[in-house]
């Protein structure tokens, strides 16, 4: 392997040999997914902080699958007619994923809005109902849920509406009143408010990033392999050169998660997880101009290699074990963390981010490597 170790003499000297042609696609595993390590778990819960549904994700990872199966052969396509640009696409590539990942940094978050009205009387507030308020424009209203302290329980209902303009109305419906003075302090209800984000220029812009970003980065996964299956050919172990991917992820996921929480107090910020990526994404590419790039040949009729596929029974097998493999995953990949956030909200927990790096590099540093290595003895068992 990249690092062996020999003795001339087994009492008095070792000396480690270093296999120069290994290096740069294990640096290429480390730094690339050592880019991925601040971002990629956190995209769920990036959604779910600008108000996306549990459903509406699990709908948008579900597709995404999909645009993998169509985009591998159009790029490998792409570099069979461009094979002499095929290492510029490759680095173009790398270089694309991280940016569409790093624009996730100027997407508009949510804006939560709170109004807090003094002194509210019973004859003061005006009632609307419920039908009408689907009629409203999402830039000129504002659907809230309000507190209200007052002398007497005197509102049943606590649910309104905010007309925004230069003097604040608001309105509320399904209330029933009696004399009293109240204090109201309303918060933008953000779960019935969906129609307004799923029409937005935030929700279509993160969709948009995630889809594009993701899309490169099962690309370039793809391509990695072929590359590495074509440095090592037979004589060295996939998982040793693989392993370093993981040993990268699990790093910065950590390092991330720790700096994250460290510089956001009470304000939630990605700018040291963005930092790292691009730090890394740098490195990586400097790694890759070092590597050869094989030739991928584009299948030429993709229906018919995968009519031949299907027709032998042990792909049948394997297709069964990685979708339920992938159905097991794909919990723990998006909703894992999703989890955590909820429960951290529950318990008033104020910033979880160190607490998911942590559970990251346990995944990763604390489970993945060992079965990297031991991958080929499984395999051949």
């Amino acid at each position: 392997d990249a690092f062996s170790l020999f003795y001339y003499n087994s009492r008095t000297r070792a000396m480690v040999r270093v296999n120069r042609g290994l290096l740069p696609i294990k640096a290429h595993f480390l730094f690339f997914m050592a880019a991925m390590g601040p971002i990629l778990p956190q995209l769920s819960v990036y959604g779910r902080e600008l108000g996306i549904s549990p459903v509406v994700m699990g709908t948008v990872t579900g597709i995404l699958p999909i645009l993998f199966l169509l985009s591998k052969p159009a790029f490998g396509l792409l570099v069979d007619v461009l094979r002499h640009y095929r290492k510029a696409i490759f680095l173009g590539l790398i270089l694309a994923t991280s940016l569409f990942y790093a624009l996730l940094y100027f997407v508009p978050s949510r804006f939560i809005s709170q109004y807090h009205f003094k002194k509210i009387q019973c004859s003061q507030p005006e009632t609307c109902k419920l039908d009408n308020l689907e009629d409203l424009s999402c830039n000129s209203t504002s659907r809230v849920t309000c507190d209200l302290k007052c002398n007497k329980d005197t509102f049943k209902g606590i649910s309104g509406i905010i007309q925004l303009g230069l003097q604040d109305n608001v309105c509320f419906y399904n209330a029933s009143l009696d004399c009293s003075v109240c204090d109201a302090i309303c918060d933008d209800d953000i779960e019935n408010n969906t129609h307004c984000l799923y029409t937005s220029f935030t929700f279509w812009a993160f969709i948009i990033l995630i889809s594009l970003g993701t899309i490169g980065f099962n690309v370039l996964n793809s391509i990695s392999d072929a590359i590495c299956f074509d440095v090592i050919e037979d004589e060295y172990d996939y998982g040793k050169q693989r392993v370093w991917g993981t040993i990268g992820f699990g790093i910065t996921a950590l390092i991330s998660g720790y700096v994250v929480q460290y510089f956001s107090g009470n304000q939630l910020t990605y700018t040291p997880a963005l930092i790292i990526m691009l730090i890394c994404t740098a490195i990586d590419f400097f790694a890759c101009i070092k590597l050869e790039i094989p030739i991928i040949q584009a299948p030429k009729n993709i229906f018919k290699s995968l009519k031949d596929l299907l027709n032998n029974c042990q792909t049948i097998v394997f297709i069964f074990y990685a979708t339920m493999a992938g159905i097991v995953d794909s919990f723990v990949v998006y909703f894992l963390f999703w989890y955590i956030e909820d429960f951290a909200l529950l318990t008033k927990t104020p910033n979880t981010k160190l607490l998911e790096g942590l559970i990251v590099a346990a995944q990763t540093l604390g489970a993945e490597i060992i079965f990297f290595y031991i991958s080929g003895k499984i395999w051949n068992f």
